[in-house]
């Protein structure tokens, strides 16, 4: 494994937000008030309900887009749990295998995933950051599940008249790349 590469993200994050927990115990409880205590300190939280959905993006790169027009010059990371409570998503799950043939452009990995519809109320865990600081990220990825059996990797809603979400989400304050490839593209990061 590499060393992981760190940035510390711009913008404002809340005071004391670096975990003092001595057993690197993660312990969280969410208040009422819209903050979340992580052992020992309190946090803000960013609630998020949404009904409706109006344009053509995603509730995660809505989100992603907002925070990259209120603050351009900034890289700003939030990564939180979101409930699709009604409606459904459109979803992609990988094949048991790996493709036997190279996988070059976008159209050859959507066409070898697995894609779904897929219905409520689906649990989601998403990151994103508002650009990429310089580390080669993927700026926004999303996975759910259900109780019900159905998850995967979230795209979008297919439902936006009767949609709703309800989210909560925490500013980073840092991020960590680890093993960095040494070449990149482009391709399978939407």
């Amino acid at each position: 494994m590499q060393d992981a590469e760190r940035r510390e993200l711009q913008g404002d994050h809340p005071a004391g937000a670096r975990r003092k927990d001595a057993d690197h115990r993660e312990l969280w409880e969410v208040h009422p008030a819209g903050s979340v205590k992580w052992c020992p300190t309190v946090l803000e939280v960013i609630e998020v309900r949404a009904k409706k959905r109006t344009g053509s993006h995603s509730l995660v790169t809505a989100l992603r887009t907002t925070l990259e027009g209120h603050y351009p010059d900034k890289s700003l990371a939030l990564g939180g749990t979101f409930i699709i409570q009604k409606g459904k998503a459109k979803i992609h799950i990988m094949p048991r295998e790996f493709s036997v043939c190279p996988l070059n452009t976008n159209d050859d990995v959507n066409n070898w995933l697995k894609h779904f519809e897929v219905s409520a109320p689906l649990i989601c865990q998403s990151v994103l950051v508002s650009r990429d600081p310089g580390l080669d990220l993927r700026v926004e990825h999303t996975h759910c599940f259900s109780h019900h059996g159905e998850g995967g990797h979230y795209y979008i809603d297919t439902t936006p008249d009767s949609v709703e979400y309800l989210g909560y989400f925490v500013p980073a304050e840092f991020v960590y790349r680890i093993d960095r490839p040494k070449e990149t593209h482009k391709v399978g990061r939407d």
